[in-house]
C-alpha cells in the first residue's frame, strides 16, 4: 500500500484526484484512512495509505473501448 502526505487544504476527493486521476476512488482512500473518515479539510503532514485500484475488465464494452 502507497502513502500519501497531506498538504494544507487536501480533502478526500482531491487526494483520489491525485493519486488516481480519478475522483470516484476517493471511497478506497476513506476506507483505507477510518480513522480520518470524518476529516473535511486536511492540515498539512498527515500520512494516509492509498491503496491500489484494480481495474477489472469491463466485457460489455466494444473492443476498441476496453482496457488492456
Amino acid at each position: 500500500m502507497d502513502k500519501y502526505t497531506t498538504v494544507l487544504g487536501d480533502t478526500f476527493d482531491h487526494i483520489a484526484f491525485k493519486v488516481y486521476g480519478d475522483v470516484s476512488h476517493m471511497n478506497k482512500v476513506i476506507e483505507a484512512n477510518l480513522k480520518h473518515r470524518k476529516v473535511i479539510i486536511f492540515k498539512a503532514g498527515i500520512e494516509l495509505n492509498i491503496p491500489p485500484i484494480i481495474n477489472k475488465p469491463n466485457n460489455n464494452l466494444p473492443p476498441w473501448k476496453r482496457v488492456i
